[in-house]
C-alpha cells in the first residue's frame, strides 16, 4: 500500500515515517513492515529507520540488546561509536561485539555525520544543513542533506545559492553548469534571475542562453496554470533584449513535451501545444 501512496519524490518520506509511527503505536507490526520494505527494495529506508534507532533507541533490554548486535551498516556503527564516546556502556559493548564478529578494530568515519551535517540534533529533531558549511563542490551533498532532513522544497536550497552567490560566485556558476549537465535541470527554481545574471556576467551571452533554456524549461514555461505569467515573463523580456534574433529557436528549444514514464512505458506530461498560441500575443512587440 505503501508504494500506492507515495511517488517517490516529494512524498518519499512517507515509508519512514510510518516506521516510526508503528514503533510507537504498534510495535508488533514493525518487523514485518520492514521486512516488506526490504522485500520492494526500499533499503534506504530501512537503513535509515536503524540508523535513527542507533542514534537514540534504547539499549536496555536483552531484545534491545540482541537487535542493536545485528546492525552492520556504517552509518548505525558509527551512531553507536558517537554514544560510546558519551559514556554509553550498554553502546560500548555492541559496538565491540559487532567489530569483533566483522574482524575489525574500528569504525570508519569516512562520511560521517561532521557538525551541523548531522540529520537529527542532539534531542533527536530533524535540522537542516547550514549553506555555510557546504562550498559549491558540494552541491549534491548539500541537497542530499536537505532531502534527508525531509525538506523537499526549494526555500533552503535557494539560500545556499543566495549565500555562496555573495561569497563565491565564480565557484557557485561552476558547480550550478555541472549540476545542470549532469541531472538536465537547475538544482532549484527560485533564484532564477540572479544565475542567469551571473552566467551573463562572467561567462558571457552563450552561457545565458543556456540557463534561459533551462530555467524556462523547468518553469515549464509554455504551460498555463504552471506558474504565473510574472514568472516567465522576465526570461521573454531578456530574450527580447539581448537576443531579438533569436526567437524562433528559443521556442524550438523550448517547446519539447516534457516526458514521463507510466508502467515503464513514455508517456507525455506536458504539451506546449496549447500554451503556445495563448501566449503568442505577448511577442507583438518582437
Amino acid at each position: 500500500m505503501i508504494n500506492e501512496i507515495t511517488d517517490r519524490d516529494h512524498t518519499r518520506y512517507l515509508p519512514g515515517e510510518l516506521a516510526e509511527l508503528l514503533e510507537e503505536v504498534a510495535c508488533e507490526s514493525l518487523v514485518p513492515y520492514l521486512r516488506a520494505l526490504q522485500r520492494e527494495n526500499h533499503h534506504w529506508d530501512v537503513e535509515s529507520y536503524f540508523t535513527r534507532w542507533a542514534r537514540q533507541g534504547p539499549l536496555t533490554s536483552a531484545y534491545d540488546k540482541a537487535l542493536g548486535q545485528i546492525l552492520v551498516h556504517e552509518e548505525a556503527l558509527q551512531a553507536l561509536q558517537g554514544r560510546a564516546q558519551g559514556g554509553d556502556l550498554a553502546a560500548r559493548d555492541i559496538l565491540a561485539r559487532i567489530l569483533a564478529f566483522c574482524g575489525r578494530e574500528a569504525v570508519s568515519m569516512e562520511g560521517s555525520d561532521r557538525g551541523s551535517d548531522r540529520l537529527e540534533d542532539d534531542h533527536g529533531q530533524r535540522r537542516l544543513p547550514d549553506p555555510a558549511e557546504y562550498s559549491p563542490p558540494r552541491l549534491s551533498e548539500f541537497i542530499k542533506a536537505v532531502h534527508d532532513a525531509r525538506d523537499f522544497g526549494d526555500d533552503h536550497i535557494a539560500a545556499w545559492t543566495t549565500y555562496w552567490h555573495r561569497v563565491d560566485p565564480d565557484g557557485l556558476l561552476a558547480a550550478l553548469t555541472e549540476y545542470r549537465n549532469t541531472h538536465g535541470r537547475p538544482h532549484e527554481r527560485q533564484t532564477p534571475k540572479l544565475v542567469v545574471e551571473l552566467a551573463r556576467e562572467r561567462r558571457g551571452p552563450a552561457a545565458a542562453w543556456e540557463w534561459l533554456v533551462a530555467y524556462h524549461d523547468a518553469l515549464y514555461g509554455w504551460q498555463l496554470y504552471m506558474y504565473s505569467l510574472s514568472e516567465i515573463r522576465w526570461i521573454w523580456d531578456m530574450i527580447y533584449n539581448h537576443f531579438p534574433t533569436r526567437w524562433l529557436e528559443f521556442i524550438a528549444q523550448t517547446a519539447r513535451p516534457h516526458w514521463r514514464r507510466i508502467d515503464g512505458a513514455p508517456s507525455p506530461d506536458f504539451s506546449p501545444r496549447e500554451g503556445i498560441p495563448a501566449v503568442l500575443p505577448e511577442f507583438e512587440r518582437v
